[in-house]
Protein backbone atom coordinates (compact mmCIF):
# COMPACT_ATOMS: atom_id res chain seq x y z
CA UNK A 1 0.00 0.00 0.00
CA UNK A 2 3.11 2.36 0.35
CA UNK A 3 3.46 4.61 -2.61
CA UNK A 4 5.30 7.96 -2.14
CA UNK A 5 5.71 8.83 -6.19
CA UNK A 6 7.49 12.46 -7.91
CA UNK A 7 4.66 14.06 -6.94
CA UNK A 8 2.93 14.60 -3.32
CA UNK A 9 -0.48 15.82 -3.31
CA UNK A 10 -1.62 18.23 0.07
CA UNK A 11 -5.21 18.92 0.89
CA UNK A 12 -5.85 22.17 0.03
CA UNK A 13 -7.86 25.10 1.44
CA UNK A 14 -8.49 28.64 0.24
CA UNK A 15 -6.01 30.59 -1.26
CA UNK A 16 -3.18 27.59 -1.56
CA UNK A 17 -2.33 26.04 -5.00
CA UNK A 18 -4.33 22.91 -5.43
CA UNK A 19 -0.89 22.09 -7.64
CA UNK A 20 0.52 19.09 -6.60
CA UNK A 21 4.62 19.72 -5.82
CA UNK A 22 7.23 18.51 -8.12
CA UNK A 23 10.35 16.81 -6.23
CA UNK A 24 13.44 17.22 -7.65
CA UNK A 25 16.13 14.44 -8.52
CA UNK A 26 19.03 16.22 -6.53
CA UNK A 27 16.74 15.58 -3.15
CA UNK A 28 18.00 12.16 -2.36
CA UNK A 29 18.78 10.79 1.09
CA UNK A 30 22.51 10.69 2.49
CA UNK A 31 23.56 7.38 2.10
CA UNK A 32 26.53 7.85 3.81
CA UNK A 33 24.42 8.47 6.90
CA UNK A 34 25.46 5.77 9.40
CA UNK A 35 23.00 4.67 11.82
CA UNK A 36 23.10 2.72 14.97
CA UNK A 37 22.94 -1.17 14.96
CA UNK A 38 20.69 -0.97 18.06
CA UNK A 39 17.88 -0.43 16.32
CA UNK A 40 14.09 -1.66 17.39
CA UNK A 41 10.44 -1.57 16.15
CA UNK A 42 7.97 -1.90 18.72
CA UNK A 43 10.33 -2.82 21.53
CA UNK A 44 11.77 -5.95 19.30
CA UNK A 45 15.50 -5.79 18.56
CA UNK A 46 16.18 -5.58 14.54
CA UNK A 47 18.85 -7.87 13.72
CA UNK A 48 21.37 -5.42 12.27
CA UNK A 49 24.30 -7.69 13.11
CA UNK A 50 22.43 -10.37 9.93
CA UNK A 51 24.09 -8.74 6.88
CA UNK A 52 21.06 -9.31 4.69
CA UNK A 53 19.07 -7.44 7.16
CA UNK A 54 21.45 -4.59 8.06
CA UNK A 55 21.64 -4.02 3.72
CA UNK A 56 17.77 -4.24 3.17
CA UNK A 57 17.61 -1.24 5.95
CA UNK A 58 20.66 0.73 4.32
CA UNK A 59 18.77 -0.22 0.60
CA UNK A 60 15.27 1.21 1.98
CA UNK A 61 16.91 4.52 3.33
CA UNK A 62 18.74 5.12 0.40
CA UNK A 63 16.70 4.20 -2.25
CA UNK A 64 13.79 6.44 -1.02
CA UNK A 65 15.03 9.12 -3.18
CA UNK A 66 12.44 11.98 -2.15
CA UNK A 67 13.44 11.69 1.64
CA UNK A 68 14.69 15.40 1.93
CA UNK A 69 10.88 16.89 0.42
CA UNK A 70 8.84 14.38 3.06
CA UNK A 71 10.90 14.56 5.57
CA UNK A 72 11.20 18.34 6.10
CA UNK A 73 6.91 18.35 5.17
CA UNK A 74 6.00 14.76 7.45
CA UNK A 75 7.77 16.28 10.30
CA UNK A 76 5.29 19.19 10.70
CA UNK A 77 2.30 16.71 9.99
CA UNK A 78 3.48 14.90 12.61
CA UNK A 79 3.96 17.22 15.26
CA UNK A 80 -0.02 17.87 14.27
CA UNK A 81 -1.69 14.65 14.05
CA UNK A 82 0.53 12.25 16.11
CA UNK A 83 -1.09 13.77 19.29
CA UNK A 84 -4.76 12.54 17.95
CA UNK A 85 -3.27 9.00 17.45
CA UNK A 86 -0.67 8.00 20.21
CA UNK A 87 -3.27 8.74 22.87
CA UNK A 88 -5.28 5.97 20.92
CA UNK A 89 -3.03 3.62 20.43
CA UNK A 90 -2.26 3.61 23.89
CA UNK A 91 -5.53 3.16 24.86
CA UNK A 92 -5.59 -0.26 23.20
CA UNK A 93 -2.06 -1.15 23.87
CA UNK A 94 -0.73 -0.81 20.82
CA UNK A 95 3.19 -0.08 20.88
CA UNK A 96 4.07 3.30 20.12
CA UNK A 97 6.19 2.85 16.41
CA UNK A 98 3.20 2.13 15.09
CA UNK A 99 2.19 5.63 14.52
CA UNK A 100 4.80 5.59 11.77
CA UNK A 101 2.04 3.24 9.84
CA UNK A 102 0.10 5.90 8.84
CA UNK A 103 2.89 8.44 7.86
CA UNK A 104 4.28 6.15 6.08
CA UNK A 105 1.25 4.65 4.05
CA UNK A 106 -0.54 8.24 3.05
CA UNK A 107 1.79 10.93 4.89
CA UNK A 108 -1.66 12.21 6.13
CA UNK A 109 -3.13 12.93 3.10
CA UNK A 110 -6.27 12.09 1.32
CA UNK A 111 -5.10 9.36 -0.83
CA UNK A 112 -6.56 6.61 -2.45
CA UNK A 113 -4.93 3.81 -3.50
CA UNK A 114 -5.42 1.58 -6.67
CA UNK A 115 -6.89 -1.14 -4.70
CA UNK A 116 -9.61 1.50 -3.02
CA UNK A 117 -7.42 1.51 0.67
CA UNK A 118 -7.73 4.94 1.59
CA UNK A 119 -7.60 7.60 4.47
CA UNK A 120 -4.78 7.82 6.45
CA UNK A 121 -4.40 4.28 7.31
CA UNK A 122 -5.24 2.91 4.01
CA UNK A 123 -7.96 0.47 5.01
CA UNK A 124 -10.24 -1.62 3.00
CA UNK A 125 -13.32 -0.91 2.57
CA UNK A 126 -14.07 -4.35 3.94
CA UNK A 127 -11.55 -4.24 6.89
CA UNK A 128 -13.13 -0.41 7.64
CA UNK A 129 -16.53 -1.98 7.82
CA UNK A 130 -15.67 -4.77 10.09
CA UNK A 131 -14.62 -2.59 12.70
CA UNK A 132 -17.08 -0.07 13.12
CA UNK A 133 -16.44 2.48 9.95
CA UNK A 134 -19.41 4.08 8.23
CA UNK A 135 -18.93 4.70 4.77
CA UNK A 136 -22.14 6.19 2.37
CA UNK A 137 -22.43 8.82 0.03
CA UNK A 138 -21.98 11.56 2.24
CA UNK A 139 -19.24 10.35 4.76
CA UNK A 140 -16.03 7.91 5.01
CA UNK A 141 -14.81 7.52 8.04
CA UNK A 142 -11.22 6.35 6.87
CA UNK A 143 -10.58 9.78 6.00
CA UNK A 144 -11.54 10.58 10.39
CA UNK A 145 -8.14 10.61 11.61
CA UNK A 146 -9.24 9.53 15.39
CA UNK A 147 -12.26 7.04 14.08
CA UNK A 148 -9.91 5.34 11.55
CA UNK A 149 -6.97 5.15 14.10
CA UNK A 150 -9.41 3.68 16.33
CA UNK A 151 -10.24 0.84 13.85
CA UNK A 152 -6.75 0.64 12.56
CA UNK A 153 -5.77 -0.39 16.58
CA UNK A 154 -8.66 -3.04 16.93
CA UNK A 155 -7.52 -4.80 13.40
CA UNK A 156 -3.80 -4.49 14.90
CA UNK A 157 -4.26 -5.76 17.91
CA UNK A 158 -6.45 -8.52 16.60
CA UNK A 159 -3.18 -9.41 14.35
CA UNK A 160 -0.77 -9.54 16.95
CA UNK A 161 -3.48 -11.50 19.15
CA UNK A 162 -3.10 -14.56 16.28
CA UNK A 163 0.48 -14.05 15.32
CA UNK A 164 1.89 -13.41 18.69
CA UNK A 165 4.55 -10.76 17.28
CA UNK A 166 4.56 -7.18 16.40
CA UNK A 167 6.56 -7.29 13.72
CA UNK A 168 4.95 -9.89 12.14
CA UNK A 169 1.35 -7.67 13.03
CA UNK A 170 2.87 -4.31 11.03
CA UNK A 171 3.41 -7.12 8.23
CA UNK A 172 0.20 -8.54 8.59
CA UNK A 173 -1.09 -4.81 7.91
CA UNK A 174 0.43 -4.84 4.98
CA UNK A 175 0.05 -8.86 3.18
CA UNK A 176 -3.27 -9.74 5.44
CA UNK A 177 -3.17 -12.06 8.25
CA UNK A 178 -3.58 -15.47 6.73
CA UNK A 179 -0.43 -14.53 3.95
CA UNK A 180 2.07 -14.01 7.03
CA UNK A 181 0.39 -16.97 9.03
CA UNK A 182 0.72 -19.41 5.56
CA UNK A 183 4.13 -17.37 4.78
CA UNK A 184 5.22 -18.86 8.71
CA UNK A 185 3.90 -22.46 8.46
CA UNK A 186 5.51 -22.90 5.08
CA UNK A 187 8.85 -21.16 5.65
CA UNK A 188 9.07 -22.76 9.53
CA UNK A 189 10.20 -19.24 10.71
CA UNK A 190 8.36 -17.03 13.20
CA UNK A 191 10.42 -14.40 12.27
CA UNK A 192 9.43 -11.04 9.62
CA UNK A 193 13.46 -10.85 9.16
CA UNK A 194 13.65 -14.69 7.58
CA UNK A 195 10.58 -14.73 6.12
CA UNK A 196 10.30 -14.55 2.08
CA UNK A 197 7.40 -12.70 1.22
CA UNK A 198 6.16 -11.22 -2.08
CA UNK A 199 8.37 -7.46 -2.36
CA UNK A 200 6.03 -4.95 -1.30
CA UNK A 201 5.67 -7.10 1.97
CA UNK A 202 9.20 -7.99 2.49
CA UNK A 203 10.30 -4.22 2.52
CA UNK A 204 6.73 -3.74 4.50
CA UNK A 205 8.64 -2.80 8.35
CA UNK A 206 12.00 -1.72 6.80
CA UNK A 207 9.86 1.27 5.09
CA UNK A 208 8.79 1.73 8.70
CA UNK A 209 12.17 1.75 10.20
CA UNK A 210 13.17 3.99 7.75
CA UNK A 211 10.55 6.58 8.33
CA UNK A 212 11.17 6.40 11.96
CA UNK A 213 14.66 6.66 11.73
CA UNK A 214 14.62 10.20 9.01
CA UNK A 215 12.09 11.87 11.33
CA UNK A 216 13.27 10.90 14.49
CA UNK A 217 17.00 12.31 13.29
CA UNK A 218 16.67 14.74 10.71
CA UNK A 219 19.92 16.18 11.25
CA UNK A 220 21.95 13.08 11.08
CA UNK A 221 20.92 12.53 7.35
CA UNK A 222 21.12 16.60 6.76
CA UNK A 223 17.53 17.54 6.99
CA UNK A 224 16.08 21.54 8.57
CA UNK A 225 12.89 21.64 9.68
CA UNK A 226 11.13 24.29 7.73
CA UNK A 227 8.44 26.82 8.41
CA UNK A 228 5.14 24.95 9.03
CA UNK A 229 2.70 24.56 6.62
CA UNK A 230 -0.34 26.77 6.73
CA UNK A 231 -2.86 23.93 6.79
CA UNK A 232 -1.09 22.06 9.53
CA UNK A 233 -0.17 25.40 11.87
CA UNK A 234 -3.67 26.71 12.27
CA UNK A 235 -5.16 26.31 15.05
CA UNK A 236 -8.81 24.66 15.21
CA UNK A 237 -11.41 24.48 17.51
CA UNK A 238 -13.36 21.24 17.49
CA UNK A 239 -17.04 21.45 17.49
CA UNK A 240 -19.26 18.20 18.77
CA UNK A 241 -22.13 17.58 16.44
CA UNK A 242 -25.04 14.70 17.80
CA UNK A 243 -27.49 15.97 15.26
CA UNK A 244 -28.12 15.81 11.28
CA UNK A 245 -26.67 18.88 9.20
CA UNK A 246 -28.90 19.41 6.38
CA UNK A 247 -26.61 22.01 4.57
CA UNK A 248 -22.72 21.99 5.37
CA UNK A 249 -22.27 25.41 3.48
CA UNK A 250 -24.74 27.41 5.76
CA UNK A 251 -23.05 25.52 8.60
CA UNK A 252 -19.53 26.35 7.36
CA UNK A 253 -20.69 30.19 6.37
CA UNK A 254 -21.88 30.79 9.84
CA UNK A 255 -18.42 29.69 11.54
CA UNK A 256 -16.60 31.95 8.89
CA UNK A 257 -15.20 29.64 6.41
CA UNK A 258 -16.27 27.69 3.20
CA UNK A 259 -17.76 24.20 2.47
CA UNK A 260 -14.40 23.74 0.82
CA UNK A 261 -12.19 24.93 4.08
CA UNK A 262 -14.72 22.54 5.94
CA UNK A 263 -13.79 19.66 3.96
CA UNK A 264 -10.57 20.40 3.60
CA UNK A 265 -10.51 20.42 7.85
CA UNK A 266 -12.96 16.92 7.87
CA UNK A 267 -12.21 15.40 4.42
CA UNK A 268 -14.66 12.58 5.90
CA UNK A 269 -17.53 14.76 4.94
CA UNK A 270 -18.19 13.73 1.68
CA UNK A 271 -21.51 15.67 0.77
CA UNK A 272 -23.04 19.02 0.98
CA UNK A 273 -25.07 17.44 4.23
CA UNK A 274 -24.94 15.02 7.18
CA UNK A 275 -27.87 13.07 7.91
CA UNK A 276 -27.01 11.72 11.47
CA UNK A 277 -30.58 9.56 12.67
CA UNK A 278 -28.58 7.42 15.19
CA UNK A 279 -27.46 10.99 16.80
CA UNK A 280 -23.81 9.64 16.92
CA UNK A 281 -21.03 11.92 18.49
CA UNK A 282 -19.02 13.26 15.85
CA UNK A 283 -16.66 16.48 16.21
CA UNK A 284 -15.88 19.16 13.34
CA UNK A 285 -12.62 21.34 13.07
CA UNK A 286 -13.10 24.48 12.61
CA UNK A 287 -9.37 26.45 12.05
CA UNK A 288 -9.11 29.71 13.23
CA UNK A 289 -8.45 31.19 10.77
CA UNK A 290 -7.02 35.22 12.58
CA UNK A 291 -7.36 36.73 15.88
CA UNK A 292 -10.72 38.76 15.05
CA UNK A 293 -12.93 35.30 14.23
CA UNK A 294 -14.81 34.40 17.22
CA UNK A 295 -16.18 30.86 16.73
CA UNK A 296 -19.73 30.40 16.97
CA UNK A 297 -19.72 27.43 19.07
CA UNK A 298 -23.48 27.14 19.07
CA UNK A 299 -24.44 27.87 15.57
CA UNK A 300 -24.84 24.27 14.35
Amino acid sequence: MFSFGKLLHHPTIEGESQKPEKIHEKDEIKTTSIVSDELAFAGQPVPMATPAVKRRFYTELATSKYWRFIATNLTVKSDRYFPVVRPILKKYGIPDDFKYIPLMESGFTNKVSVSGAAGPWQLMPETAKHYGLLMNNQIDERYNLALSTDAACKYIAHLHHQLGDWTLAAAAFNKGLDGIKNAVARQKTASYYTLKLNPQAQHYVFRILATKEVVEHPSRHGFINKAAHFHYSIPTLRIKVNNSITNLSAFAKKHGISLQTLRAYNPWLRANRFDNPGRKVCYLEIPLLNEFYVPKVNAI
